[in-house]
């Protein structure tokens, strides 16, 4: 469990579900997780029988976009299968967002790593699984077959108890000829044999799967809405305290969807490799598909907006240094920042718990900050207005709040993008991509395969 926590803890992507916050009693462990009303992806796949090629195209992807973001890190999942992607909303699939939940078996691995455990759930598991040696292609396979699920309503691999299915899984023999598969096209058909490869050596990288001519045949190109790519919010964000970047980032990394499907739409319209980033180059060749004028000092700015120093913009960070002021002048939504930040819940913030926060080894990671106490206690003292020696919450909301102002009139360049959309020629695939995320007992039993020796 702590495993789990830690794990998904490090993720950021727009198609994984998000974890809030974690604490325990004595007995019980509990996770506060986004919250997605849509149901499983199983119950849309029952309720639809199967899905029309355009449509299972589009939740594919986003699934892959997801998989190739943990592949880069070096976390592969184990047990992808349609119970454990859920649908984010109520609308139909098509125009919701899929997030992928259950890190439970999840496991990191280092480059050129094998793992050991006997594990997943047998419909979905890879054949080389039960020979106790495999890598992330395992989760490749396993999205395989919930391709051909969503396709046809069929399992790829039957049987009547566990053994008789993993004699069909190690066999990897299934039909793409008869029945419903007489409608399905050529493209869908080779998508299919490529993951289904029963050497993991033959299947492509997550990275690869995403450059699919399945893909480019059945779903719609549309143009990216560059009205949110707004360079001035950057450069203002790279100029904020790290105490209000971490607040902002707090504030970002708890917005429901809904609030940020611009942002979110237009992030994953910019990430042109699909690794769940932002790098330079992407931002780049975004603002010039724009037509924005590119800043000298762009690479300055991605850098100080860039909190946790990884050379990339990760998703929070895009939406923490992109959201609307108005946002985050929101009493109720700064609230939950404060919160984080006091954490005794004393209803105030003193220096030992901002350093508690600010010092901590994870978050001075995470915000580059270094363990240098004076800058912390510095930055209390600019914070407490009143020099009282505690921050309440109306110093806090006014740090917050009212620095914007501050910084914006320090800006001699403004470099707000007024195009609404991108200009003809420039038109850029964009790639679409809690009740907590519990598996129903009554659709989805849990059926693994434990081996006698951990990984």
């Amino acid at each position: 469990m702590m495993e789990e926590i830690e794990i998904i803890s490090l993720l950021d992507h727009p198609n994984i579900v998000r974890l809030y916050e974690s604490f325990q009693d004595r007995k019980t462990v509990f996770l506060i997780m986004e919250l997605c009303d849509g149901g499983e992806l199983f119950e849309r796949i029952i309720a639809a029988g199967a899905f029309t090629e355009a449509v299972a195209a589009k939740c594919v992807k986003q699934m892959f976009l997801a998989i190739n973001y943990l592949h880069q890190n070096l976390i592969i999942h184990r047990d992808l299968k349609p119970e454990n992607w859920l649908v984010s909303s109520k609308e139909v699939v098509e125009k919701a967002t899929l997030k992928l939940i259950d890190f439970g078996i999840s496991k990191r691995l280092k480059n050129g790593e094998y793992a050991k455990s006997k594990t997943g759930t047998p419909n979905y598991i890879a054949p080389e699984v039960m020979n106790g040696r495999y890598n992330e292609k395992v989760d490749i396979w396993s999205t395989g077959v919930i391709t051909y699920i969503i396709l046809s309503g069929l399992q790829p691999f039957n049987g009547k108890n566990v053994d008789e299915i993993m004699k069909s899984v190690q066999k990897a023999r299934f039909d793409l000829e008869s029945g419903v598969w007489k409608k399905v096209s050529i493209n869908a058909k080779g998508f299919i044999k490529a993951l289904l490869q029963k050497n993991p050596a033959g299947r492509p990288a997550a990275a690869k799967v995403l450059q699919h001519a399945w893909f480019d045949a059945v779903i719609e190109e549309t143009e990216m809405d560059t009205s949110w790519l707004d360079v001035s919010a950057l450069r203002t964000f790279s100029k904020f305290n790290k105490v209000k970047k971490a607040a902002l980032t707090i504030v970002a990394s708890q917005l429901s969807d809904k609030r940020i499907d611009d942002l979110k739409n237009l992030f994953m319209g910019l990430d042109d490799n699909g690794d769940g980033t932002l790098s330079t180059k992407e931002l780049k060749e975004g603002l010039k598909a724009a037509g924005v004028k590119i800043p000298k000092d762009l690479a300055v700015v991605l850098e100080e907006v860039d909190t946790d120093g990884s050379g990339v913009l990760d998703y929070t960070e895009f939406l923490a240094a992109s959201m609307d002021h108005k946002i985050y002048s929101q009493e109720n939504i700064v609230w939950a920042a404060f919160r984080k930040f006091d954490v005794d819940g004393s209803g105030s913030i003193d220096k030992n718990e901002l350093l508690a926060v600010l010092g901590d080894d994870t978050f001075k990671e995470q915000l580059s900050i270094g363990g240098d106490q004076s800058q912390i206690a510095k930055l209390f003292d600019e914070i407490d207005v009143n020099g009282d020696g505690i921050i309440d919450f109306e110093e806090f909301f006014a740090m917050v709040r009212d620095h914007e102002d501050i910084v914006r009139e320090t800006n001699t360049e403004p470099m707000t993008n007024p195009v609404k959309k991108s200009p003809k020629g420039g038109k850029r695939k964009s790639s679409r991509s809690p009740k907590t995320s519990a598996r129903s007992p009554k659709t989805s039993p849990r059926s693994r395969l434990e081996g006698p020796a951990p990984d």
